[in-house]
């Protein structure tokens, strides 16, 4: 592979992982603005603690997943190693996290409540977690700054595959 090529794959996924890490980052703060926002308008004493635990534990774990995604990407971006150990710690932590994140809806499932009117109950289904989840956002912007680093891996191999 002609090496201006090579240098050029390179400086694009660089770009492309320096964008999604500001992306990410981005993301992680709207993240953190729902948990504050959720956690102010939860009342403490009439939500059940499993509840509040649930909430606790579901959101920072998206924020610590996020946050080491877009370190993962921050770093490829910025250092000359992109392939490092700490690279494959990061994303370990944060599938680990990810996974923690999505069994945090199975165990702490938010609670149905049942309003009754005119002697006939009307079932009305409260969730905390509904609407636009940024995590999904968050996954799609790593995963495509992730190709862009897997096609510079392939770059890379064939580079290296046409010295041999």
């Amino acid at each position: 592979m002609p090496e201006n090529v090579l240098e050029s794959s390179y400086v694009r996924a660089r770009r492309a992982s320096r964008v999604g890490a500001a992306c990410m980052y981005a993301l992680a703060v709207v993240l953190l603005a729902i948990l504050v926002l959720t956690c102010l308008g939860t009342r403490p004493a009439t939500a059940p603690v499993a509840l509040l635990v649930g909430l606790l534990v579901r959101n920072v774990a998206a924020i610590a997943a996020t946050v080491l995604l877009a370190e993962f990407l921050r770093k490829f971006g910025s250092e000359g190693s992109p392939f490092g150990s700490g690279q494959s710690l990061r994303l370990a932590l944060a599938g680990a996290l990810l996974l923690v994140h999505t069994l945090s809806d199975a165990l702490f499932a938010p609670t149905t409540y049942a309003v009754s009117l005119v002697d006939a109950p009307i079932p009305v289904s409260v969730g905390s977690w509904s609407g636009i989840d940024p995590m999904t956002i968050s996954l799609a912007v790593f995963f495509v700054c992730l190709g862009m680093v897997v096609r510079y891996g392939r770059a890379l191999k064939e580079d290296s595959d046409s010295i041999v």
